[in-house]
């Protein structure tokens, strides 16, 4: 329930502040980080660091947060390659 709380408070202060909100799904996440979107958090983790050249393993969370960075990074990148928006209305990309 906190979590929930929590979650719903920074979007609707980011919405506030008119600024642009992505969601991802652990799925997506996972498959445009390890490739495979059932991967175990610890591939998740392993991958983060070979991705960005980290010294060392990150915590499970931090690896979590920098992964969904790099999924948005991965999906706007391609977004912008195929000339489509990067906005969502209505379930959909404008």
């Amino acid at each position: 329930m906190l979590l929930g709380q929590a979650r719903g408070a920074a979007i609707s202060v980011s919405v506030l502040n008119d600024l642009d909100v992505y969601e991802y799904t652990a799925l997506q996440i996972k498959k445009s980080v390890v490739g495979n979107g059932h991967a175990a958090k610890e591939q998740v983790q392993m991958m983060v660091k070979k991705l960005l050249d980290l010294p060392a393993l990150t915590s499970k969370d931090s690896a979590d947060a920098l992964a969904c960075a790099i999924c948005h990074a991965n999906i706007s990148q391609a977004l912008q390659n195929f000339n489509v928006g990067t906005r969502m209305k209505g379930g959909r990309f404008v």
